[in-house]
């Protein structure tokens, strides 16, 4: 019942091209990090030299956390792989999808892995494996679009939630990354909503006013899959870097090498709509308000959840006045999706709200959904600008003084 905290961002730190602010306040609170580079190298040394330790944080303790799990239940990885991964272990099934995929890695993803792992000085082969983790292990999420007649304006609003493990304490280390890409080839700048180190495409929004949300999907068998293509969180995030329109992300999923089934859901200012994809190596389906085989047709919105007659019901009642503070209250909190981390999208107001689960240190409720969102004011994301030669020296000498 919170507003969202729209509190000033408290600024931590600076290196060459990068800038790190803590948004929110109290025990509600995310990192905020602005990266600038002409090339994707520059990316990496900038995340890692102002999140080192956080990345180390969070990555090793959620691959020993998922390592222990599958030790005690091979249920949670893919049926075609349980056999060799009960043989050669995690960290074997890890590296050969790695080898199985990378002929199809964005250009970008290694160089900026590697720089990543060379300035916070966490273990490339450990940065690799935990980004190959969401082609074996999936999750639970939600996602809607609305727009036209369900809202009170006609702009389109957008959620993301996701479900997944808690005790993998990715929480406890939340990031929006900014990219500012001084670079044409780099595409534009958007905003990644992640955790320390994880890179890839699953949440985020772009200066070209594309929101992203993401869920497990349903066709898991062989014929669905394939272990040989573009990691699909890789491809997502591509759809942040260059795509405007809707037929942009559709020609970029159906042209792709794709390997699991998932959900897509891809929102856009330039068509003012919103569409679920369901993308998997076979085919790609497009579902918009009419075409979606899954609950009541509702005009103007678009969702795919994990409980379709509540998640409808509450999007029924509040139809004409579907709001970004009326979705918090009475649709996702309702539900109950988004433990682990929300994000809300309002393409008209161009603010993003993000709500995460509670770190392990932390009180109050547990679940994303029950907790405050953090506010962005999404135009000021993208105009803020590189850290000046000043800000750099006194961050500099800081951490001298600190290490004396």
């Amino acid at each position: 019942m919170n507003p969202p905290d729209n509190s000033p961002l408290q600024f931590i730190d600076s290196v060459p091209n990068g800038k790190l602010y803590k948004a929110g306040s109290g025990q509600d609170w995310i990192w905020l990090i602005h990266i600038w580079g002409d090339n994707p190298s520059e990316w990496g040394q900038a995340y890692g030299s102002l999140l080192g330790p956080q990345v180390s944080e969070a990555l090793t303790a959620m691959y020993n956390d998922v390592e222990q799990q599958v030790q005690q239940s091979l249920d949670m990885i893919p049926a075609d792989m349980r056999d060799f991964v009960a043989k050669y272990g995690l960290a074997a099934a890890l590296d050969l999808t790695r080898d199985l995929t990378k002929p199809w890695w964005p250009w970008y993803f290694e160089p900026e892995m590697l720089a990543l792992s060379e300035a916070s000085s966490v273990d490339i082969d450990l940065l690799t494996r935990i980004h190959m983790l969401p082609e074996l292990v999936q999750a639970g999420c939600s996602m809607f679009g609305a727009w036209g007649t369900a809202t009170p304006d006609g702009n389109l609003i957008q959620l993301r939630s996701l479900d997944w493990a808690m005790e993998y304490a990715l929480q406890n280390n939340p990031v929006v990354a900014v990219y500012h890409p001084t670079n044409a080839s780099l595409g534009h700048a958007f905003a990644n909503v992640n955790w320390a180190g994880f890179i890839g495409g699953l949440t985020g929004f772009s200066s070209a006013h594309v929101g992203l949300s993401e869920k497990h999907g349903d066709n898991n068998t062989l014929e669905y899959t394939s272990r040989m293509g573009i990691p699909f969180h890789f491809l997502l995030r591509d759809i942040l870097m260059w795509d405007i329109t809707l037929d942009d992300a559709i020609n970029r999923m159906v042209n792709a090498k794709r390997t699991c089934s998932i959900y897509v859901g891809v929102g856009t200012a330039a068509d003012g709509q919103f569409r679920v994809f369901n993308y998997n190596a076979r085919n790609v389906e497009i579902y918009d308000p009419v075409t979606q085989p899954y609950g009541p047709h509702i005009p103007d919105v678009v969702y795919r959840t994990v409980d379709q007659t509540c998640f409808s019901n509450q999007l029924q009642s509040l139809y004409g006045n579907l709001t970004v503070a009326n979705a918090m209250r009475n649709i996702m909190s309702i539900a109950q999706t988004g433990n682990l981390h929300l994000a809300m999208y309002d393409f008209g107001a161009q603010q993003m709200y993000v709500a995460n689960g509670a770190a392990t240190t932390e009180t109050g409720p547990v679940n994303a959904y029950d907790r405050q969102f953090v506010q962005f004011d999404l135009q000021s994301l993208w105009s803020e600008q590189p850290p000046t030669a000043g800000q750099i020296a006194a961050s500099a000498a800081k951490h001298r003084k600190a290490k004396v």
